[in-house]
């Protein structure tokens, strides 16, 4: 069984919630800066927990991670090209994986290519330049 908990890396507390990933939110800001953020730390923005909506209520109903925000960055953009849903880890999105909220995607404006979600699991697309809480992520064995 996967350990759960808070576990410390350098003086940080990062949350485990047993899926061989862990978790912390840092200051809000832009998508871009939350990514360079997210990696300085050892991490990078979330590409796991978003997958699955229960894993997501789980972190971010937690209250290492509850902010508030009522969502956050997740590692997954359509920057380079339109409606090719791309995770952070290179990895493109499949339909299974997706929590998009009602009528989501939507591109308003032509301007919506970074994706939060809400402590419900679902996701919204937004533009990249808002500032959102982000969710950083780390390997178990990244530590």
């Amino acid at each position: 069984m996967a350990q759960t908990g808070i576990k410390e890396i350098n003086g940080r507390p990062w949350l485990s919630v047993g899926n061989g990933y862990l978790y912390r939110t840092i200051p809000a800001r832009n998508y871009h800066a939350a990514n360079t953020t997210c990696r300085a730390i050892g991490g990078r923005l979330a590409v796991v927990a978003p997958r699955n909506e229960h894993t997501m209520r789980t972190i971010t109903t937690h209250p290492l991670i509850r902010t508030v925000s009522s969502h956050n960055w997740i590692g997954l953009n359509d920057i380079e090209q339109e409606n090719t849903w791309v995770w952070e880890n290179g990895e493109r999105l499949l339909s299974r994986d997706a929590h998009w909220n009602s009528g989501e995607p939507t591109n308003s404006e032509g301007r919506e290519d970074c994706v939060v979600a809400f402590s419900t699991g679902g996701w919204n697309d937004v533009p990249c330049d808002i500032n959102a809480t982000p969710l950083c992520e780390m390997s178990i064995f990244d530590t």
